[in-house]
């Protein structure tokens, strides 16, 4: 399930994927992309907020309450109580598609 341009949550038979990819903004190419794992799609939607306020650097305040503020609008587009249901079926779905 895409979240946005640079997060996407995917799941295996043990746990809950994180993607994180970043475009150049001068050319937006595709510059990197890390996974990271987790146990739940909560702890996932939480090492994203984690990683998106140090991007931030922590130098401004207002530019951290802004970060929070752009997440938490994010976060409150999904519908969290079935987030973990759907990127289950997609995997079934690609599992069935095999």
């Amino acid at each position: 399930m895409k979240i946005n341009n640079n997060w996407e949550i995917k799941a295996d038979d043990y746990q809950i994927v994180l993607v994180e990819s970043r475009v150049s903004t001068k050319d937006e190419t595709k510059t990197s992309s890390k996974q990271t794992y987790h146990l739940n799609v909560s702890q996932a939607l939480r090492h994203i907020v984690n990683k998106e306020i140090v991007i931030t650097g922590l130098e401004d305040l207002k530019a951290i309450s802004d970060c929070i503020d752009n997440l938490y609008s994010i976060i409150s587009k999904i519908p969290v109580v079935t987030l973990e249901k759907i990127v289950y079926k997609e995997k079934k779905e690609v599992e069935g598609n095999v």
